[in-house]
């Protein structure tokens, strides 16, 4: 039997070397690692702020204060720090070494409040107003081929819903707060063009009053959704109201401008329907007597009433001045074809807003112009027809006396989508001017 002896004095060195070699490991492992502990406060009224986020930039860790604005959270050295909270300007801060407390101080986004907001019979500073009003600037406007200034708002303000027919250049309905009415005309809110309130009423020779205006020109656009609208308006602004402001030129040199959008838009929803053998299996399974009635063709209504729709749009623009005048002229053209076959708009419009200052500078003439001629070409709304004709038959018949195109010759029957589209002619010219 082999014996080992046991010598504590050997077996200390290599102990002490295990556990030294521990604490090195354990102390790279944690270090940097700190717990920062602060309170966040207003800048101006030196209270705790509940509720603000901090977040360690660039990773997802974070929390928020509490009631009285308190905070701890863990990171490391060298990590950013980001303080946010709503009307408040974001701070970012980076954690030092040795650094346990942080106490931060938020101030008020004064860039918001310092913008000017267009309400009626003036402009005034946002700070000061006492309504909800909402306004949305030229770099938030949707981009495109855009008709008219009201699709500029698509999405954009909260409780404003906008309704869209689908037409190019069509015209929309909108509703403000959920306001309703007997009449569409009634319930829509009152848009308001430098100043000028616009009869929004529909009217037969177009889609849409509001396509005289060229949406380039306009620079920012008022929303007013409470009751001090009807207080500068009247009854017409009981259901909010539109302020929208054009471009004015700006002292300096002369200045052009020019851009162009163009689109493409298809139909992209499959209709659910039969195609010609399933219409022809299942008239065969139910009416067999009725299997000398059906064609040969096989045709896709809906394929033959729908088209690729393409559109552009080109502005061009020039603006400039003085300390005693300035200017602001533009010109543009837009075309547009509607995903129905045969259906289009095209507007070609004119604006000039021209300013001066007279009398040293105590009299200010502005005058402003807008044009627009406007000129839209209808479609009948055959889709509820080229889903339920006979997809066995030709879109075209040698034999027909109805203008070459296939058509069942008892009135009552659904009537061929194609010849009812092409043998339909309904358009409309709009000449529309604000000065």
């Amino acid at each position: 039997m082999k014996k080992y002896n046991f010598n504590p004095t050997t077996l200390w060195p290599n102990f002490r070397l295990l556990v030294a070699g521990l604490s090195l490991l354990f102390s790279t492992a944690l270090m940097g690692q700190v717990t920062i502990s602060g309170t966040v406060i207003d800048s101006q009224e030196d209270f705790g702020l509940p509720g603000v986020n901090i977040s360690v930039k660039d990773q997802s860790v974070g929390t928020i204060t509490d009631f009285d604005g308190k905070y701890n959270i863990s990171t490391e050295v060298g990590n950013t720090l980001v303080f946010s909270y709503t009307g408040y300007a974001i701070q970012e801060i980076i954690v030092e070494e040795g650094q346990t407390t942080l106490d931060v101080s938020l101030a008020p986004a004064t860039e918001l409040l310092d913008e000017v907001v267009v309400i009626g019979y003036g402009a005034v500073v946002k700070k000061d107003l006492t309504g909800v009003v909402t306004k949305v600037g030229e770099e938030d406007f949707n981009k495109g081929v855009i008709a008219s200034p009201d699709k500029l708002l698509v999405g954009k303000v909260a409780g404003l819903q906008i309704f869209s027919n689908g037409e190019p250049g069509g015209g929309s309905k909108l509703r403000l707060r959920g306001g309703t009415g007997l009449t569409s005309e009634g319930s829509q809110p009152l848009i308001v063009v430098d100043g000028v309130p616009l009869d929004n009423k529909s009217f037969a020779s177009g889609r849409n009053p509001l396509n005289f205006i060229n949406a380039a020109d306009v620079a920012d656009i008022t929303v007013l959704k409470d009751a001090s609208a009807a207080a500068i308006y009247g009854s017409r602004g009981a259901n909010g109201v539109i302020i929208v402001t054009t471009k004015t030129g700006k002292a300096g040199k002369l200045k052009v401008n020019y851009s162009g959008y163009y689109s493409i838009s298809s139909f992209l929803q499959e209709a659910n329907v039969f195609d010609a053998a399933q219409y022809r299996d299942a008239i065969n399974a139910k009416a067999p007597q009725k299997i000398t009635a059906l064609g040969d063709a096989n045709t896709n209504w809906v394929d033959e009433v729908t088209q690729n729709a393409a559109g552009f749009q080109h502005n061009v623009s020039m603006s400039g001045g003085s300390k005693k005048i300035n200017y602001y002229l533009s010109l543009s053209h837009l075309a547009n074809d509607g995903v129905l076959k045969t259906s289009r708009n095209q507007s070609s419009n004119a604006a000039l807003n021209l300013g001066t200052k007279l009398l040293k500078d105590n009299l200010i003439i502005n005058l402003q112009s807008k044009v627009g001629s406007i000129r839209d070409q209808f479609a009948p709304n055959v889709m509820g027809a080229a889903l339920t004709f006979d997809p066995t038959q030709p879109v075209l018949d040698a034999d027909s006396e109805f203008g070459g195109y296939f058509q069942w010759p008892n009135i009552l029957a659904v009537k061929n989508p194609v010849a009812t589209l092409m043998q339909t002619d309904e358009s409309g010219k709009t000449l529309r001017a604000l000065n």
